[in-house]
């Protein structure tokens, strides 16, 4: 079979180059001659070297011979010449370019399969390798336009495309990864730069360096660096094909590197060349202190400062940091892949509560390699386990000292930290047992104090069935003590809890409570609530409060029953009727009739003899008829309609209509209300005019106090006297539309109202009849409706009135949410409860709806006293059909 001539020049210069890493190693081994690694692989090269060079020696025989050339078109076998020379070298001692990537020492893809890749599919006729980035991309060199790299790219792939149908997958594939690599290489600053450095140097060496001096030097002899002694006619030794010439660094003459001295400047070549050596080595080194101690970014820049460095007699230790790199790599990969495990176990140790161990896995890492994450669960641990440590040595000083009370904070510090700490676990199930059986006494002697303290005291993670049960006894009496203590009025719910209270205690306190709710209660059955103690002159809320149930009036005996059954609810209905037969404190009036000369705004009304008073609630309809007689008055009937809750218009009709077809409405004035949310109230300081020198001021003050536009407004106005030369004057304004809808309803039951005002004024003037006090004083009313509130503060003549948060609905679904009732259930429950139980199920939900209440009553009186510092609230009295909510009275008072 006949030798292809083409191998013989790629096995010479695989040889050559496997020659010259045999003289690196061996340099390496000048340094360090006790290297086993080193040793072993010189071995191993020569050997591999030897076997090389019996394929050349085999190859260069058969070109010695004659090639046979076979003719298809003769049957006779010809000798012809050898039609392809080997290239010969440009200069035997090339170096590799540095690509990123160890340069391969036995390239299959050249020296030993015949075929090219790089010169059949890309037409690159370099015969060096490795070839460079920019020679793989067909660009010159030291090009660093990213355009036009991108260019080379695109121009080399589409080479490749076009073969892809008819070449070797793999070997594709692997010149195509060797495109793309070099692009990214050329793309990267920093790799681009070590590639041109790499370049520079190979450049320098290759330069025409000792040609002239090797013509003129014809006797003398130079000693290679591997100890081949030359010919002074030899550029480069022909025992390992480095260069024999080097360049004088002071004065840029030819000289050979066996000289010590420049010939032509005398300065000392070899000891400024082993100087400038020994600073790279220096680097290196320094590099890989950097290294050693876990500096691995340093370690890389100062590698990578090495690398960047363009003078060719530094080769040595530019490969020695090329190499070294690699290793660099590999070591931060192992080393980051170290610190996630420890990291990763320390964080399992701390959330286990195992914070030695979590500490050392900390610690483990080298403190170069932490990151932040590593630092901060450091200090944290750190810190906890100092705390520990401090919280065990407290845990010590009071068990010497037998401070058991002081022992709950420690223990349930330590234990937070370790919940699984044995030793403290134990001690804290001691004091748990300890203070248990001290609290059992404390209630069999009904020391509710002594009991509560010595329970608080208890470690909650000791807290077992029976402390709960001993704490949820002492919740029990106290929760009836303070309910029975603090309660001014009685009723069958204080009558229970009184007896329950006794069954537990047995003590003396509860069995006179129980005696006096019992005796309280039967004094008066007919009443909803009765009164059993005292209340407080000053509240929690810094005035007297007062709670009034139902109206003090005459009443007539066939619905006496009826106001017993539904107290607190009759005052706006009252007031509407009091206004009706004009007995009212104030008569705002917005029922539309033809106006006087005045326009209707000082306008009293026509006085009847019986009116209705008719309140639309929002879940209720109130109606009450009055009977005026001289100065006093009877109700002679009334009756509340449940509505449903957001019932619709015709279902309100509907109500309606049975409730004027029962009462003769027809035939009876009609009083009725809109809502306060609808309306404005204004107090103003008026002059003292009277009639029609007043009305002018009237109207200034209202475009005033109202700036939007009169014309869709409303308002009257209730002018007050205080004295001679003072007057104030109420106004109050609402839209047209709100009285219009309200007077389309009724004009529906072919009824006309002869009082149309405000809720808010009518129950006040309902409450003014009914109370004791003076109006005029400074005296609150809070209405709690379904829905709302409404308060009003009246102080000498001036008027306030605010809608509040606070509603019924909202006791209502305390219930509702506790107790998995429906409405109509929680609201029976809101005033009866069957069971203790049921009123602690809710007391707190309760507790919450009325501290926000008082405390949207008490921001208010301050924002009215910073406006006006006179005014002062001497009391409050609530009413309302949510008053009647158990507990309420008695929180609101009490706070």
């Amino acid at each position: 079979m006949a030798t292809d001539l083409r191998t013989t020049p790629l096995q010479i210069q695989n040889a050559a180059r496997l020659s010259r890493q045999i003289d690196q190693v061996a340099a390496r081994l000048q340094s360090d001659p006790y290297d086993a690694e080193q040793i072993r692989e010189l071995a191993e090269l020569a050997q591999l070297l030897s076997g090389m060079t019996q394929q050349l020696c085999s190859a260069i025989e058969a070109l010695s011979a004659p090639s046979v050339v076979v003719d298809p078109t003769s049957d006779s076998e010809t000798p012809q010449a050898d039609p392809i020379s080997p290239s010969p070298a440009s200069s035997p001692a090339h170096n590799p370019v540095a690509t990123g990537e160890p340069a391969a020492d036995h390239d299959p893809l050249l020296s030993e399969e015949i075929f090219d890749p790089f010169e059949a599919w890309l037409g690159i006729h370099e015969r060096r390798r490795p070839l460079t980035p920019y020679e793989l991309l067909g660009v010159p060199l030291f090009e660093d336009n990213a355009t036009k790299l991108e260019a080379g790219l695109t121009r080399q792939v589409h080479k490749l495309e076009r073969v892809k149908a008819t070449a070797d997958r793999e070997l594709w594939v692997k010149v195509s990864d060797e495109l793309k690599a070099a692009h990214e290489t050329l793309t990267s600053r920093e790799r681009r730069e070590e590639v041109d450095a790499a370049i520079r140097r190979r450049q320098a060496m290759e330069r025409g360096c000792g040609e002239n001096a090797a013509a003129n030097a014809p006797d003398a002899t130079i000693r290679c660096g591997c100890g081949q002694v030359n010919t002074g006619q030899r550029v480069y030794c022909t025992q390992c094909g480095q260069s024999l010439w080097r360049r004088c660094g002071q004065c840029n003459s030819e000289r050979a590197i066996d000289e010590q001295h420049c010939g032509k400047c005398g300065a000392n070549v070899r000891e400024a060349e082993a100087r400038l050596i020994a600073e790279c080595r220096a680097r290196v080194d320094h590099a890989l202190e950097l290294a050693q101690n876990h500096e691995y970014e340093k370690a890389q820049l100062a590698l990578r400062r090495v690398l960047l460095l363009e003078d060719p007699r530094l080769n040595g230790e530019i490969e020695r940091a090329q190499s070294m790199r690699a290793g660099l790599f590999r070591q931060a990969e192992e080393a980051l892949q170290a610190r996630a495990e420890r990291l990763s176990l320390a964080q399992q140790e701390h959330r286990e509560g195992n914070l030695p161990a979590a500490l050392q896995a900390l610690e483990e890492i080298p403190a170069n390699l932490r990151n932040q994450a590593c630092n901060d669960l450091l200090d944290v641990v750190s810190r906890t386990l100092n705390e520990l440590r401090s919280a065990e040595q407290r845990i010590r000083d009071l068990v010497k000292s037998k401070q058991v009370m002081e022992l709950a904070g420690p223990i349930e510090q330590v234990l937070a930290i370790q919940p699984h700490h044995q030793q403290i676990g134990k001690l804290a199930e001691q004091v748990r047992d300890q203070l248990c059986q001290a609290a059992e006494k404390k209630l069999a002697a009904n020391d509710l104090a002594g009991a509560e303290q010595l329970l608080s005291a208890v470690p909650q993670p000791a807290v077992n069935a029976r402390t709960e049960q001993l704490r949820e006894s002492l919740r029990d009496r106290s929760g009836l003590q303070q309910y029975l203590g603090s309660a001014t009025v009685v009723s069958g719910n204080h009558v229970a809890a009184a007896r329950r209270l006794l069954k537990m205690t047995q003590s003396d306190e509860a069995r006179h409570l129980l005696t006096e709710a019992e005796n309280a209660w039967n004094a008066a059955k007919q009443k909803p609530l009765a009164s059993w103690r005292t209340p407080p002159k000053r509240s929690a809320m810094g005035c007297d409060v007062k709670w009034q149930f139902y109206p003090r009036t005459n009443v007539e005996e066939s619905i006496r029953q009826t106001f017993a059954l539904q107290p607190s609810v009759w005052f706006t209905a009252f007031g509407l009727a009091l206004q009706g037969v004009g007995l009212s404190r104030r008569s705002i009036d917005f029922k539309p009739e033809k106006k006087s000369s005045f326009g209707g705004l000082l306008r009293r009304g026509k006085q009847h003899d019986a009116v209705w008073g008719v309140d639309i609630g929002t879940h209720s309809i109130k109606a009450l008829k009055l009977a005026r007689q001289g100065d006093s008055v009877t109700v002679q009937a009334a009756e509340v309609v449940e509505r449903p809750f957001a019932q619709s218009d015709v279902a309100l009709l509907e109500l309606l209509g049975e409730l004027r077809d029962k009462h003769d409405w027809k035939s009876t004035p009609v009083c009725i209300a809109f809502s306060t949310r609808h309306a404005t109230v204004r107090t103003a300081p008026l002059p003292p005019l009277e009639g029609k020198k007043l009305e002018p001021v009237l109207q200034r003050e209202a475009a005033t106090m109202f700036p939007m536009d009169v014309a869709g407004l409303e308002w009257r106005c209730d002018v007050e006297r205080k004295s001679e030369r003072e007057q104030f004057g109420v106004f109050v304004a609402t839209k047209k539309a709100s009285i219009e809808s309200q007077l389309a309803l009724w004009d529906t039951l072919e009824i006309a109202p002869v009082v149309v005002t405000v809720d808010a004024l009518a129950a006040r003037n309902g409450w003014c009849w009914q109370s004791d006090l003076d109006p005029r004083g400074g005296h609150a009313l809070l209405d709690i409706g379904a829905s709302g509130a409404v308060f009003s503060l009246e102080h000498d003549g001036r008027l306030w009135v605010r809608l509040l948060g606070i509603s019924g609905a909202q006791m209502t679904d305390c219930f509702t949410g506790r107790l998995n009732v429906t409405r109509e259930q929680a609201e029976l429950l809101k005033r009866d409860f069957s069971s203790i139980e049921q009123l602690r199920a809710v007391f707190d939900d309760l507790q919450v709806v009325t501290r926000r209440g008082q405390q949207d009553v008490y921001r208010l009186l301050e924002s009215i006293r910073k406006e006006f510092d006179d005014v002062a609230c001497d009391s409050l009295t609530c009413i309302g059909g949510a008053a009647l909510t158990t507990g309420l009275i008695d929180s609101f008072r009490l706070g």
